[in-house]
């Protein structure tokens, strides 16, 4: 990434990044369950007297499961904390527990699916995000709806097209 100061020079940060995701998972004819989390490691550094170079880490940990009832409903559901260390803006240290679970049933011989969809229950999540730019300074930047219940529907359509007779000669 590359900027500039009140002078004229040219400034280069750099930003080393090393992620790794891993998820595992039981499933059975009725039942899904499992763990999974991620980390990521950032060191960001520059050739500028004004920068303070700096190591930062974000990680996440988690369960997530899903149910097939009897009568049709699936049920499922995640649970997740999110973290940060390393930054040097205190907000951006922090530790969010994300709630999130969703139902679905299958009406009409499966053509037609009715969902409920429910994001951030417990009302964690921030309306904002912090970056960190060329210079090494943090913006914030407003970019999710924080939480909220969705119920939709999908509708399912399946044409097959008649076969052409063949034509005799």
């Amino acid at each position: 990434m590359v900027g500039y100061d009140a002078a004229p020079e040219r400034q280069k940060v750099s930003n080393d990044i090393v992620s790794e995701r891993l998820s595992v998972g039981f499933r059975s004819g009725w039942f899904e369950f499992g763990p999974g989390g991620s980390v990521e490691y950032r060191h960001t550094k520059s050739d500028s007297s004004e920068f303070a170079p700096f190591n930062a880490i974000d990680f996440s940990y988690g369960l997530h499961g899903t149910m097939k009832t009897p009568f049709g409903l699936q049920i499922g559901t995640d649970l997740t904390m999110n973290s940060r260390r390393g930054y040097s803006q205190s907000g951006m240290n922090d530790n969010r527990l994300l709630w999130n679970a969703r139902a679905t049933y299958r009406l009409m011989n499966g053509k037609l699916l009715l969902i409920l969809q429910a994001r951030d229950i417990l009302g964690k999540e921030k309306n904002l995000s912090y970056s960190v730019n060329g210079q090494g300074r943090t913006e914030t930047r407003f970019q999710i709806l924080p939480r909220y219940v969705m119920i939709s529907a999908q509708f399912h359509i399946d044409f097959k097209p008649k076969r052409l007779k063949e034509h005799k000669k």
